[in-house]
C-alpha cells in the first residue's frame, strides 16, 4: 500500500508538472509573438497581466525560470543536433532573453522600490542556467551538451543589462558581482564543456573592462556621482568583483596547467592558450595596474617553462610611470626615484609564511640569529602535496613558499637591512641543490619588473651572488636571464637592466667566464641576446 501511494504520489506530481510545464509554453509562446522595439508597452503590459502569477514569490519566481530555461535550451539544443546555430535558434534564445531582461527589471530593478535590490530573479536566473549546464554535463550523454545556446543567453542578459539606464551605479556594480559569482560557480574545474564560453564570458567588454575600469577610478579617488553611502558600497562591490576576476583568471591558469606541459597540444588546447595570452594582453595594454597589483599570484600559477607569458605579466607597470631608457649609457639607478618606492601587492604573499618561518627571517635579518636557518631550508624542500602530480614533472620544492621568501626579503632589503638580505638569499644560493637554485633565481627574477624597491635589490642581489659566487651558481644565474631574453618582446624593465649591467661592467668580468666560450654556438647566443638587449654593444 505504501508503494501504491507513493507511485501515486509521483504520478500526481508528474501531471502536475506537465500541467505547468504546458502553461509555461504557451506564456512562453505569447512572450515571443510580441512584436516592435524592445521594450515596449505591449511588453509591460503583458509582463503586469500574464505574468503576475509566475513572478508572485521568490519559489514561483524559481520555478517559472527553472522550466523555461530548460524548456527553452532543451530545445535549441535539439534543433541544433540536425541543423547548423541558424537564426531562428538564435531568435528563440534572444525573445527568452528578452524575457528574462523584462522580469529583472520589474522584480529586481523597479525604480518603485524604495530598498536596495535583493535581485532575487536574476539570482534565480544564474542558478537555473547553472543547473540545467551541469544537469547536462554530468547525467546525460556529453557528446551531446551544447555550450552555444548558453553562451548566448547570457551573453544577451548581461548586454541588455548593462544598458539599463536608471539602475545606480550600485545596483551595476551587485549585477556584474552575481555574473562573477556565476562564472565561479561554472569555472573550468566543475565544468570543463563550458570552458570556451566561459573563457569569452569572462572577457567580455561588459564584464571585464567594467569591472577593473571602474575599481581603478574608485581606488584613484574619482569624483563621487551620488551620496558618499551609495559611492562607498558601488566601490566595495566593484573592489569585491575586481578581486573574483583575479580568482577566475586563477582557475584558468590552474586548469590549463597539466594541458600546456605536453610536448604535442591538441589545437583545443592551443586555442585556449591563445586566448588565455590574448585576455593577458589586454590586460597589458588597458590595464597594466592589475597585472602589476597581482603578479605575485599570476607568476606563482603561470608554468615554469612558459617564459613569454610571464614576461607579459612582468613588463605591466603602472600608467602613470615613465620607465627611464633601459639602453642609455651611464644609467644610475640611484638617480631614479621611483626605485625608492614600494610597489603596490594586493596578492597575499605572507600567507605562506606561517608564524615561525617568518620569525626565521625575521630573527635573521634583525638580530643576525642564523641559527634556525637550516630548518627554513629544509621546508624548502618540501613540495606541498599534489604538486609532483599537478605540472606533469617532479618539482621537490616549495614553490609558493620560495617565491614568498624572496618577496618578503625583498620588502625588507628595498626598504632597510639591504646587506643582510642579500647575504640570506646568497646564503640559499649555497645550501640549495641545483634544481633548488632555479627556481630561488627564478623568484628572485619575478620581481624584475618596472622601477620600484623590489625591483632594485633583486637586480642588486642577482648581481651580488654573481659576483661573489663560483662558476656554476653564475652559470645557473645566466642561464635565468637568457631564457627570459631570448623569447619574443615584451622584456621587463627590470630585466634588460639587470643584464645589461652584468654584460657592461667590467666589475663582473662575465665575458671572461668559461660558459660563455664553451662552444661557437653558446658564444654566437651570448653575442646576439647581447646586441639585441644593448644596443650599443662592442
Amino acid at each position: 500500500q505504501q508503494q501504491q501511494q507513493q507511485q501515486q504520489q509521483q504520478q500526481q506530481q508528474q501531471k502536475r508538472y506537465i500541467s505547468y510545464q504546458t502553461r509555461v509554453v504557451e506564456l512562453l509562446r505569447k512572450a515571443f509573438s510580441i512584436k516592435g522595439v524592445f521594450p515596449n508597452k505591449r511588453y509591460h503590459e503583458f509582463i503586469n497581466n500574464e505574468m503576475a502569477q509566475f513572478l508572485a514569490s521568490d519559489k514561483s519566481i524559481h520555478k517559472f525560470l527553472d522550466v523555461s530555461t530548460k524548456l527553452v535550451i532543451g530545445k535549441c539544443t535539439e534543433d541544433l543536433k540536425h541543423s547548423d546555430f541558424d537564426d531562428e535558434t538564435k531568435d528563440v534564445i534572444d525573445e527568452f532573453g528578452k524575457l528574462v531582461v523584462a522580469c529583472v527589471k520589474h522584480i529586481d530593478l523597479d525604480p518603485k522600490h524604495k530598498q536596495p535590490p535583493k535581485f532575487v530573479l536574476l539570482k534565480a536566473f544564474f542558478h537555473c542556467v547553472h543547473s540545467d549546464a551541469m544537469h547536462r554535463t554530468t547525467k546525460k550523454l556529453v557528446t551531446l551538451f551544447n555550450q552555444r545556446p548558453y553562451l548566448r543567453l547570457i551573453v544577451f542578459v548581461l548586454v541588455e543589462l548593462s544598458d539599463v539606464t536608471y539602475a545606480s551605479p550600485s545596483s551595476y556594480g551587485h549585477i556584474l558581482w552575481l555574473f562573477a559569482q556565476f562564472l565561479n560557480d561554472m569555472r573550468p574545474q566543475k565544468c570543463p564543456h563550458f570552458t570556451f564560453s566561459w573563457v569569452q564570458l569572462l572577457s567580455h567588454s561588459k564584464f571585464m573592462p567594467k569591472i577593473l575600469k571602474h575599481s581603478d577610478s574608485s581606488s584613484a579617488g574619482a569624483a563621487p556621482q551620488e551620496s558618499s553611502s551609495s559611492s562607498s558600497s558601488s566601490s566595495s562591490m566593484l573592489q569585491r568583483c575586481k578581486h573574483m576576476f583575479h580568482d577566475l583568471l586563477m582557475h584558468l591558469l590552474q586548469f590549463m596547467d597539466p594541458y600546456w606541459r605536453s610536448p604535442q597540444s591538441s589545437p583545443s588546447v592551443c586555442a585556449l592558450f591563445q586566448g588565455t595570452l590574448r585576455i593577458l594582453l589586454v590586460l597589458l595594454h588597458d590595464f597594466p595596474s592589475f597585472l602589476c597589483e597581482y603578479h605575485f599570484s599570476f607568476c606563482q600559477h603561470i608554468p615554469i617553462s612558459s617564459f613569454q607569458m610571464r614576461n607579459l605579466v612582468l613588463s605591466a607597470f603602472p600608467k602613470n610611470t615613465q620607465l627611464p631608457d633601459p639602453f642609455q649609457p651611464n644609467l644610475n639607478l640611484e638617480s631614479i626615484a621611483e626605485m625608492e618606492q614600494h610597489p603596490r601587492i594586493s596578492s597575499d604573499y605572507l600567507a605562506n609564511l606561517v608564524p615561525h618561518k617568518k620569525e626565521i627571517l625575521d630573527a635573521y635579518l634583525y638580530e643576525n640569529d642564523d641559527r634556525r636557518l637550516s630548518s627554513l631550508v629544509a621546508s624548502l624542500r618540501m613540495a606541498p602535496p599534489g604538486e609532483t602530480g599537478s605540472r606533469g614533472f617532479v618539482i621537490q620544492y616549495d614553490l609558493p613558499l620560495m617565491n614568498s621568501v624572496v618577496l618578503y626579503v625583498a620588502s625588507i632589503g628595498g626598504d632597510s637591512r639591504e646587506h643582510e638580505c642579500m647575504e640570506l638569499v646568497h646564503h640559499f644560493a649555497v645550501q640549495l641543490d641545483d634544481e633548488g637554485r632555479y627556481h630561488l633565481f627564478n623568484a628572485v627574477c619575478n620581481n624584475l619588473r618596472y622601477p620600484n624597491c623590489h625591483t632594485k635589490f633583486c637586480s642588486a642581489a642577482i648581481l651580488y651572488m654573481f659576483k661573489k659566487s663560483k662558476v656554476d651558481i653564475k652559470e645557473q644565474i645566466t642561464r635565468i636571464l637568457l631564457e627570459r631574453l631570448v623569447v619574443h618582446r615584451p622584456h621587463p624593465w627590470g630585466l634588460l637592466i639587470t643584464f645589461i649591467m652584468l654584460i657592461k661592467n667590467p666589475e663582473y668580468r662575465f665575458w671572461d667566464e668559461p660558459f660563455t666560450r664553451c662552444a661557437s654556438e653558446i658564444e654566437s647566443l651570448f653575442r646576439t641576446v647581447a646586441s639585441s638587449c644593448f644596443k650599443v654593444f662592442k
